[in-house]
C-alpha cells in the first residue's frame, strides 16, 4: 500500500514538472515579451492601440485585463478603428460585446495556429485563428507575451455578427424559406428547468409546477443541424422566393395527405432539410461541384445561380436564384432486413428461427428469418415504414428455400396504415401474377436451383397518400407444386426486401 502511494506521489510530481517545463518553454520561446506589464497596460502603452484601450476602458473591461487570469487579445489598430460605426461605442451593450469579440480566455500564440482553430471569445462568439490571420484580419504584431496573457495587433476589427439562427429569424419576413423554418417552433418540457412542487407518494416521481420547464425548440435545429451553435460552422443556401415556390409545388404529388396544410408543410420541409451543410465554404470558389446534405441528397452547385452572400458568426449564407436539387434525388430506397420485423400476426416464438446462412455466390454469411410449422393460414410478419411519400415503389426480395425439399411460395402484401388499426390494401403489379392484385407473389427458389441466390424483382405497388406503410411477408399455400396467389399455412423466409421509389 505504501509503495502504491509513493508511485502516485512520484507520478504527480512528474506531471507537475512536465507542466512547469511547458510553461517555461512558452516563456523562453517567446522573444517578444514584457512580463512587467499586464494586458491592459501593454495595450494602453502602445500608441497604435490607444483607441482600442479607450474602448476597453469604456466597456468596463480594463480591470479584467489587469487581473491574474490569462487572456489572449487581438487588438485592432487605431487605423482599423477609424471606420467603426459610431453606434457601437454609443451603445453599452454593443460596445461590451464588440470588445469581448477580440478577447479570449487562455493563451494562443501563432505557433499554435498552424491549422485553423475555432477560438471561443468572451462574448460567446467564436473566431477563426490560422497562422497570422484572425478571421479576415492580418496580425501585424504577433505573440507579445505579458504577465497575464498574449497580445496580437491586427489590421481590422472583428464585427459581432449574428449567428445563422439569428439571421434566419431576422430575414423571415423577406424569404419564404426562412419564414417556414421559423414557423417550425414547438414547446418542449425540460425537467431541469421546471419547479418541483412535490414528490408523488405513489410513483416516487417529481410533481412539477404547471407551466414551468417549458422551452421552445425548432424542428429544423433538432432534425437538420443546430444553427444556434457558435462553435460549429455551416454553409446555408437561401432559395429565391419564386424558385422556392416552384420547387414546393413540384413536390406536392409526393406528399399527398388528407389535409392541404399538411401537404404544404411536408413539401416545404423536404426542401429546407437539404439547404444546409455542416462544413464552411467561405467563398464561391471553394464550393465543390456537388455537396451532400445530411439526408444524403446531392446538392449540385451552379456558381452562376449564386446572387450574393452574407457572413454570419458561425458560417456563411449564399443566395441562389435556382436550385439544382432534382426531385428524384430526394427519395431514398429502403432496405428491410427480414430478421428485424416490426411484429407478427400472432406469437409463434416456437416456430420462429433467426438464422445465419452462407451464400455460396458471394461467399458471405447473411442473416434471415424463417417461420415454419405455424399452422396459420395467411400467417405473416410485418415491416413498418414511416414517412413514406405517395408514389410508386418497386419491390425486390432475397430469400432462399434451403430448409425443405418442396417448392414454396409466399407474398408481399403492402398496406397503408392509419393509427390505431386501419389497414388499406395497396394496388400491386406483380411480375409473377398475370393480373393486377394487392399482393406481390414470390416463388422462393430451392437452393439448388439456378439463380437461387439472386435478388428477385417482385413488381410494384403504389401508395396514394404520404404516411406509414406496412409490408406483410405472408405465407402461401403448400400444394405440390404450390400455386402463386392467395394464401396458405406454408412457411415464410426472408433475408431482405429492397423498396425503391419511382418518382
Amino acid at each position: 500500500m505504501r509503495f502504491k502511494k509513493d508511485c502516485l506521489l512520484l507520478a504527480a510530481i512528474f506531471l507537475t514538472a512536465l507542466s512547469s517545463c511547458k510553461k517555461w518553454e512558452d516563456h523562453t520561446a517567446i522573444v517578444n515579451q514584457d512580463l512587467t506589464k499586464d494586458l491592459y497596460t501593454a495595450i494602453k502603452d502602445e500608441p497604435t492601440l490607444s483607441r482600442f484601450a479607450e474602448l476597453v476602458t469604456q466597456a468596463g473591461l480594463d480591470s479584467l485585463l489587469k487581473s491574474s487570469k490569462s487572456f489572449t487579445v487581438w487588438a485592432p489598430s487605431n487605423n482599423a478603428l477609424n471606420n467603426l460605426d459610431p453606434a457601437i461605442p454609443a451603445d453599452p451593450g454593443k460596445l461590451r460585446a464588440f470588445v469581448q469579440n477580440h478577447i479570449s480566455y487562455e493563451l494562443y500564440f501563432t505557433r499554435d495556429a498552424q491549422t485553423s482553430k475555432r477560438i471561443g471569445m468572451l462574448n460567446g462568439k467564436y473566431n477563426n485563428f490560422l497562422n497570422n490571420k484572425f478571421e479576415d484580419a492580418t496580425i501585424t504584431n504577433a505573440d507579445r507575451y505579458v504577465k497575464n496573457g498574449v497580445l496580437h495587433a491586427i489590421d481590422k476589427y472583428i464585427s459581432v455578427l449574428p449567428n445563422l439562427w439569428e439571421y434566419i429569424n431576422s430575414t423571415a419576413a423577406q424569404y419564404i424559406q426562412n419564414n417556414f423554418i421559423t414557423g417550425l417552433n414547438f414547446p418542449s418540457f425540460d425537467p431541469s428547468l421546471a419547479v418541483v412542487d412535490s414528490i408523488s407518494s405513489s410513483t416516487g416521481l417529481p410533481v412539477y409546477h404547471p407551466g414551468t420547464g417549458i422551452v421552445i425548440k425548432n424542428l429544423f435545429n433538432e432534425k437538420v443541424f443546430d444553427t444556434r451553435k457558435e462553435e460549429r460552422q455551416y454553409t446555408y443556401f437561401i432559395i429565391a422566393n419564386p424558385e422556392f415556390t416552384l420547387k414546393a409545388d413540384s413536390l406536392k404529388p409526393y406528399f399527398k395527405s388528407t389535409s392541404i396544410a399538411t401537404t404544404d408543410t411536408l413539401d416545404k420541409w423536404n426542401i429546407v432539410k437539404d439547404v444546409l451543410v455542416d462544413v464552411l465554404y467561405p467563398t464561391i470558389a471553394s464550393l465543390p461541384a456537388t455537396l451532400t446534405s445530411k439526408f444524403g441528397t446531392p446538392i449540385p452547385i451552379d456558381p452562376s445561380s449564386i446572387t450574393g452572400s452574407a457572413k454570419v458568426s458561425n458560417g456563411i449564407v449564399y443566395f441562389i436564384s435556382l436550385s439544382g436539387v432534382t426531385t428524384a434525388s430526394k427519395f431514398r430506397q429502403s432496405v428491410i432486413q427480414g430478421e428485424n420485423p416490426s411484429g407478427f400476426q400472432s406469437d409463434k416464438t416456437g416456430n420462429t428461427n433467426y438464422r445465419i446462412r452462407y451464400n455460396p455466390v458471394s461467399a458471405q454469411n447473411y442473416a434471415d428469418i424463417l417461420v415454419s410449422g405455424h399452422g396459420v393460414t395467411g400467417y405473416y410478419s410485418f415491416y413498418r415504414l414511416s414517412e413514406m411519400p405517395s408514389m410508386k415503389y418497386n419491390v425486390y426480395a432475397f430469400a432462399v428455400n434451403d430448409f425443405q425439399a418442396n417448392n414454396m411460395v409466399q407474398s408481399i402484401n403492402p398496406f397503408y396504415f392509419t393509427a390505431p388499426a386501419t389497414y388499406t390494401a395497396l394496388p400491386c403489379v406483380s411480375t409473377q401474377l398475370p393480373a393486377n392484385t394487392t399482393q406481390l407473389s414470390y416463388a422462393v427458389p430451392l437452393k439448388s436451383a439456378v439463380g437461387a441466390y439472386n435478388e428477385v424483382f417482385l413488381g410494384s405497388f403504389t401508395s396514394t397518400l404520404y404516411g406509414t406503410l406496412d409490408l406483410r411477408l405472408t405465407s402461401g399455400n403448400t400444394t405440390n407444386p404450390p400455386v402463386l396467389g392467395g394464401s396458405g399455412n406454408g412457411p415464410i423466409v426472408l433475408d431482405y426486401l429492397r423498396i425503391v421509389p419511382i418518382p
